[in-house]
């Protein structure tokens, strides 16, 4: 339960959530106090780390293919800018 920026465990262990504190830290001590009491007191830990990695994994591959799409995406508008450019340079639509 999370309440007044306090994340209390059923135990009674307790994480005080600074304002500095970035959701990626809250999340890193939340996990890590379900490693404690959970997966390294399972008869097969190594299981369920194999288990969380594949999910990185899969995170991590869609975010890969997400930044190609976007650097793709963005070579087509550099090109088209680049012959909007060319055509005004060619029409004399710039100053000199």
């Amino acid at each position: 339960m999370i309440e007044e920026n306090v994340f209390e465990r059923d135990f009674g262990e307790k994480i005080i959530i600074k304002k500095k504190d970035t959701l990626a830290d809250v999340v890193l001590n939340v996990i890590l106090i379900e490693m404690q009491k959970s997966i390294l007191n399972d008869n097969k830990p190594e299981e369920i780390f194999y288990l969380i990695i594949d999910e990185f994994k899969k995170f991590f591959s869609a975010s890969e293919n997400i930044t190609e799409e976007v650097v793709k995406r963005n070579e087509k508008l550099q090109a088209i800018q680049s012959t909007i450019m060319q055509n005004k340079t060619q029409k004399g639509d710039f100053e000199k």
